[in-house]
């Protein structure tokens, strides 16, 4: 793929990242929370049937804006005031964003409901696989050649699948709960009764929307900023290789996350919760120095597999994996506060982040290119890792969240 449209693909699809995170909004980490201690008396059906209508009302609200704009562009194209063809693909591919968000909000489901090993399996690897497959086909066995139609068709048809499966497998492993018939049947209002799922929602969403900013920010400035166009798809590269730490780290800490408010109720269980902790801390750990040992090694020759100028980039890679390694090291802490209703601390800490991010990255971009930026991104990811946490410490100090150590002390 050409790196110019390789970047373009990696704003379009970061684009649905953010748009994913305000359909959402915050109700799969919420499911994370409430649906282990809603097992009872229907509660957990309550609650998701809340969370659908949520996502149903958002999903309806960015189709309108989605297509409204669509429409006045093309007004615009006959009016031959702007090239409709010239349109960015992320205008075009964030109408996907309900479908690809459809399937991440039941993926929250399994995760909140034990279904832990489905659900990380799903989206850390048969996700990648079918977009590899989906892939595949369309460029070696149909010759397609892509273009942006090309490619909305592409994920349109990946998104439809991973969205279809995770529906059929949910619907299996609950025949008592049909997701569909929740989203749409009417039910009295009870405000009362989920008064705190809007809240924490809501903290969720906001915390949510600004990691999300906090991730892709790199990319924005550097559209903005360089003067290479083909810089984009080649740090795109260097994201997707990095992010590799994070994907499956958060994949390891979905054992952790519906425990820790079932846990942190009662300050008895705090050593199981250490323990939990302790082991999902030890192997992402063990795996992130894993990953990054392997690209010092092997980084020039993946960076070649891509066939183009991506092999000048080796510097960049081994620096910001290195940036991701310090956003694993604070998951433990992140994760302890956000689902102990420290949401609001996280979002305070992460706006500062994305300020110092946007301020000094902007600056670093411009005076030492990319080199500059990543550096930058490296500083902004130790100040968050800092004061994670020591307010964790501060709020739980008999809870180690970097946890290696109590894990062979006491089994509970």
């Amino acid at each position: 793929m050409d790196a110019s449209l390789y970047g373009n693909l990696s704003v379009a699809l970061n684009t649905i990242g953010i748009a994913s995170i305000f359909i959402i909004f915050g109700t799969d980490s919420g499911a994370k929370r409430f649906i282990p201690i809603l097992n009872k008396n229907n509660m957990d059906r309550n609650y998701i049937s809340w969370n659908l209508k949520y996502f149903k009302k958002n999903s309806i609200i960015l189709i309108f804006i989605t297509v409204t704009i669509l429409l006045l562009f093309i007004l615009l194209y006959y009016l031959n005031i702007h090239d409709f063809d010239a349109l960015h693909l992320a205008v075009f591919i964030i109408i996907l964003t309900p479908i690809f968000a459809f399937s991440e909000l039941i993926n929250a489901f399994f995760n909140s409901q034990n279904f832990v090993l489905f659900s990380s399996i799903f989206k850390s690897i048969f996700s990648i696989m079918i977009t590899w497959l989906v892939f595949f086909i369309a460029l070696e066995l149909l010759y397609i050649k892509l273009n942006i139609y090309n490619i909305v068709i592409i994920f349109a048809i990946i998104y439809t699948i991973l969205s279809t499966f995770s529906y059929i497998i949910y619907s299996k492993l609950n025949q008592s709960i049909s997701l569909f018939r929740l989203m749409f049947e009417k039910t009295k209002d009870s405000s009362n009764d989920n008064t705190e799922w809007k809240e924490f929602t809501n903290q969720l969403g906001k915390g949510s929307l600004i990691f999300i900013f906090l991730s892709y920010i790199n990319i924005v400035i550097l559209e903005i900023m360089h003067t290479k166009e083909a810089i984009i798809g080649h740090f795109a590269v260097v994201i997707m290789l990095a992010g590799f730490l994070l994907l499956v780290s958060k994949s390891v800490y979905k054992m952790v996350l519906p425990n820790i408010s079932k846990l942190l109720e009662n300050t008895k269980n705090h050593n199981k919760l250490q323990n939990i902790i302790s082991r999902a801390n030890k192997f992402s750990f063990l795996i992130s120095f894993l990953i990054l040992i392997f690209y010092i090694v092997f980084g020039h020759s993946i960076l070649d597999s891509f066939k183009g100028d991506y092999t000048d980039m080796y510097n960049i890679l081994i620096i910001f994996t290195l940036s991701q390694l310090i956003m694993v090291l604070k998951l433990g802490s992140t994760n302890l506060l956000r689902y102990a209703g420290y949401a609001k601390f996280i979002v305070d800490i992460e706006t500062r982040s994305v300020f110092l991010l946007i301020v000094f990255g902007t600056i670093f971009t411009y005076l030492f290119g990319i080199i500059g930026l990543v550096g930058v991104n490296v500083i902004v990811n130790t100040y968050m890792l800092l004061m994670f946490t020591i307010e964790a410490k501060k709020k739980y100090p008999n809870i180690n969240t970097f946890g290696l150590r109590r894990y062979y002390e006491k089994k509970i």
